[in-house]
């Protein structure tokens, strides 16, 4: 029974530390994400196909809290926020564990952060963008070769034909979150 036992522990141990370390992820970076209330939002389909790359968003462009919406990639395991569907076209193409798609204020700047680290190297950026009212949309962020990261903003609308397509969207920009303790004060 002692030499089962132990058999039993070599085999599955590292799928308990898989778990655990699961947890714990689970429990360091909770999805804290909550679609807004109010009128009027858009709708933003979230897409990294490399992962675990995290995606964050800030509600108010001026602060730097910011929610956690997904952690996105093939590898990432379950219940990260992934996967989330709420109608926007032209999403069949992905895996589901690269997307997900998100309510978002619209009318005002959004302001996203990506966050990728892979074989010591820790990619980032913080792009805004300024979502129209009740408009479909697009963020993709992508890793070249483990050298460098971009993001592409397409803006989902009819064809001629009525068929959705894909077209640039010309408001995105970078952004960076300073710190409220590090801001200039101005004086009055």
């Amino acid at each position: 029974m002692l030499w089962y036992f132990s058999r039993m522990v070599k085999l599955h141990w590292p799928l308990a530390l898989c778990a655990l370390l699961a947890a714990c992820e689970n429990i360091r970076n909770p999805v804290t994400y909550l679609p807004p209330d109010s009128r009027p939002r858009a709708r933003v389909r979230f897409v990294a196909q490399t992962g675990p790359t995290y995606v964050r968003y800030h509600p108010d462009p001026n602060s730097c809290k910011a929610d956690l919406v997904a952690a996105l990639g093939r590898s990432v395991l379950q219940d990260r926020g992934w996967g989330r569907s709420i109608g926007v076209p032209l999403g069949e193409a992905y895996d589901r564990r690269a997307m997900t798609e998100a309510y978002v204020p619209a009318g005002k700047p959004l302001m996203v952060a990506f966050e990728f680290s892979a074989a010591h190297r820790v990619f980032g950026m913080t792009v805004a963008f300024d979502p129209a009212p009740d408009a479909d949309y697009e963020i993709v962020f992508v890793v070249h070769h483990l050298r460098s990261s971009g993001v592409e903003l397409y803006r989902i609308a009819p064809s001629p034909d009525g068929t959705p397509m894909k077209v640039a969207e010309p408001s995105l920009r970078s952004a960076s979150c300073l710190p409220e303790r590090l801001r200039r004060k101005e004086k009055v």
